[in-house]
């Protein structure tokens, strides 16, 4: 029995195949800007804190993990609890600033050279459409 190859099921990953080529194979051809986008470290603040807040999986974390190390009947359970949160929030805090340290002396490095900025580039558009055509090809 022959499948065809337009059935209604077909459309929606048509669909995305068609938009991940569309958008990335300009991507493969264009030449890089000369230099970093200026953004605010206030609106980097901002938006990492919007991101973080409106995350749920912070919130299933504290609801579900922390409670383990908490007896619900000891007295001050509540202040046992928020005390934990913040020893969580300061040791992330401490982790994630040297992180993001790391990533802007890597990021300095590789935006200041054109070449591997444009091969970056080319090579996570390539990924893209390769994985869109990946996509077109499944049977299911």
């Amino acid at each position: 029995m022959q499948r065809r190859l337009t059935s209604p099921r077909d459309t929606p990953k048509s669909c995305q195949s068609s938009q991940a080529c569309l958008v990335n194979l300009p991507c493969i051809s264009t030449e890089v800007q000369a230099g970093p986008a200026k953004v605010s470290p206030w609106r980097v603040i901002v938006s990492g804190v919007l991101v973080n807040t409106l995350n749920p999986k912070l919130t299933i974390f504290f609801f579900a993990f922390l409670p383990q190390f908490v007896a619900p009947d000891r007295p001050g359970a509540v202040l046992l609890m928020t005390w934990l949160s913040v020893i969580f929030m300061a040791v992330t805090l401490v982790v994630f600033s040297v992180y993001g340290v790391f990533a802007a002396a890597v990021r300095r490095e590789v935006i200041s050279r054109p070449r591997i900025v444009a091969w970056m580039r080319r090579s996570f558009a390539a990924t893209y459409v390769i994985l869109a055509g990946r996509l077109a090809a499944q049977t299911r």
